[in-house]
């Protein structure tokens, strides 16, 4: 018996499994959702990006990045505004990103819908300005303050949805936002990395887009319609086993990150929103 032909089948079936165990996968729970073009999809990225820890506690939410969703023959894909530009990404490497929930076993995820459906026009509008800014490669805004050069993924969905004339978002003071999260530390350990922040810059964010009177949840893992306590964002982190990685990238202590996390508010920063109300 010739051993190599059968070591080359084996070796090749092992490859093959570990590609296919490594390619982002649809959750089982989206695989036969009804998706629709002009979708917001907005997620947590705790799993790829630590920064979302300072933006879910500026905005008292699970969301760090939001996206808009084209339904094409070949597939689903998510315009977004990401380092270092504007891209056209397949959902299955979009959801990749959330990861999943340990506890639930389901992606952080929701996914938001114009109460109002958008027509053909509309549509055609919002994929022309989207494939636009990916042919332009206009550049992801660092600075947290918008400008004319770059985007950052909420101004990018919020600016897509003008030029079909819808309006998605708020434009607000960094300062409105919860700056002063977990008693000023978040501040402090952001501006600690060399992040420079100036209470005045006007910021779009993902939580903003969520909370738009314009959209409607149609799937969600995450809260869509109101904020979140300081309290329960430490609650959440711990659950999710993010308070290790809080404490490696901060380097500060994780006993000292527990004692802050339960010390911390446990009321809204922010009065909440009016339940939205659906026919």
């Amino acid at each position: 018996m010739k051993f190599w032909p059968f070591f080359k089948i084996i070796l090749f079936s092992f490859f093959v499994a570990i590609q296919v165990e490594a390619r982002p996968a649809v959750p089982a729970e989206l695989q036969n959702f009804s998706w629709q073009t002009g979708d917001v999809i907005g997620i947590s990225e705790l799993f790829t990006d630590w920064s979302t820890f300072f933006f879910e506690a500026a905005t008292g939410s699970r969301y760090g990045h939001v996206g808009i969703v084209s339904v094409e023959t070949d597939g689903v894909y998510v315009f977004e505004e990401n380092d270092p530009y504007a891209q056209k990404t397949k959902l299955d490497s979009f959801l990749g990103t959330a990861g999943k929930n340990p506890v639930t076993k389901k992606i952080l995820a929701s996914i938001m819908r114009p109460k109002q459906a958008l027509s053909s026009a509309e549509l055609e509008k919002i994929l022309w300005a989207a494939n636009e800014a990916v042919t332009k490669k206009i550049p992801y805004n660092h600075s947290q303050m918008m400008n004319l050069d770059s985007l950052n993924c909420s101004e990018f969905v919020r600016a897509v949805y003008a030029f079909a004339g819808r309006e998605v978002g708020k434009i607000e003071k960094l300062g409105a936002l919860n700056v002063g999260a977990f008693n000023g530390w978040m501040l402090k350990a952001w501006e600690y990395q060399g992040n420079k922040t100036n209470m005045e810059n006007l910021v779009v964010s993902p939580m903003s887009i969520i909370l738009s009177d314009s959209l409607y949840p149609v799937y969600a893992n995450l809260p869509t319609d109101y904020y979140l306590s300081d309290r329960q964002l430490y609650n959440a982190w711990k659950a999710e086993g993010f308070i290790n990685e809080l404490s490696q990238q901060t380097h500060v202590p994780k006993m000292i990150i527990n004692f802050l996390g339960k010390r911390s508010s446990d009321k809204p920063w922010r009065v909440q929103p009016k339940k939205r109300v659906f026919q």
